[in-house]
Parts: C-alpha cells; structure tokens; sequence
C-alpha cells in the first residue's frame, strides 16, 4: 500500500479542477488535512463523496447548503465528478508504482547478479576462448577476471546510483 498523499489546497484545487476557495470552504466543513492545513487527498476525496450531495432532496448540512437551485446541484455533480475522477487516478497510481523501498531492494538485487555474472564470466568462458586462442587458460582466465573487476569497481565509482543509494561496492 502507498504512503498517504499529502498536497497544498492549490494543488487539491487543480487536482479537482476547481479553485481554492471552493476546497477552502470544503475546509471549513471538515474536509480531512493535516495540522499544516495540507490535504489528506485519499481521505479528502472519500469524505467528498460521503459529504457532498448532489440530488434534489439535499439535506440540511449539505455542503451546499449556502446556495440554491439548479446552479448549486450543478455545481455539486461536477465536484463529485472530479472527485470520482481524482479517486480513480489514485487508484491506479497504487496498482502501478512500486513503493520506493521495494524499487531499492530490487535494483540492489539485480545489480549483485550482474556483478556476480561478470565476476564468473573469466572462469565459465575462459577456457574456451583460450582454445580458440590458442594461449595458456590460466593467463587469460587471470587477465579477463582483473580486467572485469578493474571495469566492475569503475562503474561502481562513476555511476549515479539511483534512489540516492548510497555506494556500498
């Protein structure tokens, strides 16, 4: 499961294609943020939909309640919209990003089989390439391994390791 998502009013507002004030008055009636005032956005959105009435028969502590008539259900039925859209953009974010933590164990994973592959490449394709050669196996399989490492360790050293993983070689 991913991490609460936390943003400004503004980017709730854009996130909602609405302004800030609406969000603002949204606020004031309870809609979920933090003690910084920054919204809870997968609790804002459940406690839009919970809160926000769209039908003819709205009750009294509607959040609409300050306004009447067909302009105000319009208006309520687009916020529920966008909401309904918002949730479903969320939705989709979980199914499809690897919490960050997880990514780093997996690039370190993958990049101890690569550098364990390469460590043992001399040994396994050595002897065969020295045949065909026609050199000494042991100079070439001590030639390849030095070379591999010396290429391993320069990697190592040069690359920007993603995630801000520290080098640990």
């Amino acid at each position: 499961m991913m991490p609460e998502l936390i943003e400004s009013k503004s980017d709730f507002a854009k996130r909602l294609n609405l302004s800030k004030a609406y969000i603002s008055k949204f606020a004031k009636s309870g809609l979920p943020c933090n003690e910084a005032g920054m919204v809870r956005v997968n609790a804002a959105i459940k406690w839009i939909r919970e809160n926000v009435n769209a039908g003819p028969g709205r009750p009294t502590g509607s959040i609409e309640r300050g306004e009447s008539g067909d302009l105000a259900i319009a208006k309520t039925r687009l916020v529920l919209a966008q909401a309904a859209r918002a949730e479903m953009e969320l939705a989709n974010l979980e199914r499809t990003h690897m919490p960050a933590e997880e990514a780093r164990r997996a690039v370190r994973t993958l990049m101890r089989i690569h550098r364990d592959h390469m460590l043992n490449f001399a040994s396994r394709h050595g002897p065969a390439m020295a045949a065909e050669l026609g050199i000494a196996p042991a100079l070439l399989i001590s030639l390849l391994e030095a070379k591999m490492r010396e290429a391993i360790d320069a990697a190592a050293n040069s690359m920007l390791l993603p995630f801000g993983m520290p080098n640990t070689n």
